[in-house]
């Protein structure tokens, strides 16, 4: 092989590899971003005291002490979203949560990277299992949790 043709292929190579490790880091930049604009919570980030609370009319809400922009914490809620059981597993369903009245040992789970909710669930022959499912969408805006 003639010496030209080794050192075009080499850099003809390098290019290549340096080409495909940008394309591979913009793709897992967009599918970053996009799992974000998707509705991952991120109200923990900025929140504790994180619990699932029953309303006076048996209704569902998460419960949070949030940081406002001042860096001063103000006690918050906001309504669960619409989850049903649904013989035995919680699935986003409806217009308003209703798993509350068919679940027992309810909890919130926080991590960095979102919010699970987790329940033992009545199936329609009445036995439980445990099921979750994440809680997105809700974020802290300052010092109030909306979504």
């Amino acid at each position: 092989m003639s010496q030209n043709f080794i050192q075009w292929r080499q850099s003809t190579s390098l290019g290549l590899g340096v080409n495909l490790k940008i394309a591979i880091a913009s793709a897992l930049f967009t599918l970053t971003a996009t799992a974000a604009i998707a509705g991952s919570s991120t109200f923990q980030n900025t929140c504790s005291n994180i619990s699932f609370q029953y309303t006076d009319n048996g209704g569902a809400e998460i419960s949070a002490t949030c940081l406002r922009a001042d860096g001063s914490p103000n006690g918050t809620s906001i309504a669960m979203p619409a989850i049903a059981n649904v013989d035995g597993a919680l699935k986003l369903e409806g217009d308003s949560a209703t798993f509350q009245e068919s679940c027992g040992s309810i909890e919130l789970v926080p991590s960095i990277s979102g919010v699970t909710l987790n329940a033992s669930c009545r199936d329609t022959a009445g036995a439980f299992h445990a099921s979750s499912i994440p809680i997105n969408g809700i974020d802290n805006s300052d010092g109030t949790l909306t979504n």
